[in-house]
């Protein structure tokens, strides 16, 4: 029972990093009582070892937080981002800054500072045995799909809806049509071959039997596939989110050929076992729309205004 409250209050980690340090103890002091006569030199190196084991333990600088009174303590909330120099997207973090600062102003009436984790993959986010994830930081400030295998291992906070579609490197000739008979059209064509990243494009181009001889799949999953798709001098087309075709579309780079019938949530996440922090992060979300910050974030990442996005997203890109 006593474990279990101290678990309840202080949380596995914290517990898992005392019973080290305590072990650790134990053995040192095991090994000064067997090697009497080197005492002082023993006693110097075990002291040096403590000193720098309490210095590991308590450098919580990048390490996640059990409750808000720890965040307000610290005061500091760690969130990963991917990095720029692997994301097509402006990654200006002020803006986060500036807002999350405001936010905490307002609800706490002090400063709590955003600290980011950058990345080059989302993908290990996921993996058990990799835990860049939740051991070093609060929340994901990054977009991304909910689906039933993230939900396994975080809880995600809803910040707007998007659509997959399907995009090519040349003009198609079928805009008279709605977007699923363009779509079926263009899969028909065997002279044409595909860009495939993502469950998404790999279950349609599988469901219409294309075969693997005409599609490519990037090894690198941050490969900036949409570039890629622009710069290929075949005819290939490929399945992406609108939320990052968009901008390549309007520029006229690549052309739009049609909307699956499937829209797609995208959110932020947080740890499961932490509710906590799970209301933090989405009054922090209620903010940023209140505040018109959510419209000035999607702006600086994609250079697209929130109400223009929400009417693509809305209308048939072929009426």
């Amino acid at each position: 029972m006593i474990f279990l409250r101290m678990q309840e209050h202080l949380g596995r980690r914290m517990i898992i990093k005392y019973l080290i340090f305590m072990f650790s103890f134990l053995m040192i002091n095991e090994i000064l009582l067997t090697h009497r006569g080197n005492y002082m030199k023993i006693k110097v190196l075990a002291l040096f070892f403590l000193f720098l084991l309490n210095t590991q333990f308590n450098n919580s600088s990048f390490a996640y937080s059990n409750s808000i009174d720890e965040i307000r303590k610290k005061g500091f909330f760690n969130v990963a981002m991917l990095d720029s120099n692997f994301d097509k997207k402006n990654n200006d973090i002020s803006i986060f800054k500036e807002y999350f600062s405001e936010y905490t102003r307002k609800i706490y009436g002090k400063e709590i500072k955003l600290k980011i984790v950058f990345t080059n993959s989302f993908s290990k986010f996921w993996e058990n045995n990799n835990l860049i994830n939740f051991d070093k930081v609060d929340a994901y400030f990054e977009l991304m799909t909910i689906n039933d295998f993230r939900i396994s291992k975080a809880e995600p906070i809803n910040i707007l809806k998007s659509r997959n579609l399907l995009i090519c490197n040349f003009r198609t000739k079928t805009f008279l049509k709605k977007d699923i008979e363009n779509i079926i059209e263009i899969l028909k064509n065997d002279k044409i071959k595909y860009i495939s990243i993502g469950e998404i494009s790999k279950n349609v181009l599988k469901k219409y039997k294309i075969p693997e001889n005409r599609v490519y799949v990037p090894e690198n999953f941050n490969t900036d596939a949409l570039k890629d798709l622009y710069y290929r001098k075949e005819k290939y087309c490929g399945f992406f989110d609108l939320i990052d075709a968009t901008d390549y579309i309007f520029k006229g780079k690549l052309y739009f050929a049609g909307f699956l019938p499937k829209s797609n949530d995208l959110a932020w996440w947080v740890r499961k076992d932490s509710p906590e922090i799970f209301n933090f992060v989405k009054n922090f979300v209620e903010f940023l729309k209140e505040s018109e910050g959510l419209n000035k974030i999607f702006k600086n990442l994609y250079g697209l205004d929130l109400d223009f996005y929400s009417l693509l997203y809305n209308k048939n890109l072929c009426d």
